[in-house]
């Protein structure tokens, strides 16, 4: 935890203080006409890969989730510090070889810093390519089974991802920007008070998402 909580500080650090010089550089020279801060709202169509720990397995339908961002831009490459809410509904759950349909979710909340690259395509087009590192933590909600229902909630863990995409220049302060979205963590382990048998897995996301930037 404390490894990965130095990492991504680092990296903050790192990319936020070359972009400070930058901008000082253009300040300095009066030709400052960036926005530099910016905040991003996206959503996207998402799929939870199956988890199985060899007693316990489920699947999941896709769903929805939701992003919020705070960034810092420069004119080829991007820093933010952003949170993710995701929902995934049980399909279906099985202990050993029984398999049945189940009711409740899987939810995921993510914490992480994201540095990107910007490469123009057009005046008005960009695409972009960005990776990403945090923390995250799952919850099984309302999980119904015979011997009750089930809900826990893990401790954080490591979480990563990847995107690329492209972004469209509305005007000189909003962009609307689409793209694919890998995520994945460390083994994550939930402990109900029902059945009282851990369950541990890696979670891997999978996302198309869709969202708009606004530069100020």
């Amino acid at each position: 935890m404390r490894r990965t909580l130095f990492l991504c500080i680092a990296m903050l650090a790192f990319c936020t203080s070359a972009k400070a010089e930058t901008l000082g550089q253009r300040m300095a020279s009066g030709n400052c006409e960036c926005n530099p801060f910016y905040v991003s709202v996206s959503s996207g169509w998402t799929f939870l890969s199956d988890v199985e720990d060899g007693i316990f397995s489920a699947d999941f339908n896709s769903g929805l989730n939701a992003n919020v961002a705070l960034g810092w831009q420069e004119k080829f490459g991007r820093v933010e510090f952003e949170y993710s809410k995701f929902d995934f509904d049980f399909d279906t759950v099985g202990f050993g070889p029984f398999r049945a349909d189940a009711d409740g979710s899987q939810s995921l909340d993510t914490w992480m810093v994201n540095a990107y690259i910007d490469v123009p395509v057009t005046s008005r087009l960009t695409g972009y390519a960005g990776a990403g590192l945090g923390v995250a933590q799952t919850s099984a909600n309302s999980l119904a089974t015979l011997a009750g229902t089930v809900s826990a909630t893990s401790e954080l863990g490591f979480a990563y991802q990847a995107r690329a995409g492209i972004s469209f220049d509305l005007t000189n302060r909003v962009e609307l920007f689409s793209g694919y979205r890998f995520l994945g963590t460390e083994t994550m382990t939930l402990q109900d008070s029902v059945l009282l048998v851990p369950f541990s897995d890696k979670l891997f996301v999978n996302e198309w998402e869709s969202g708009i930037r606004l530069k100020f």
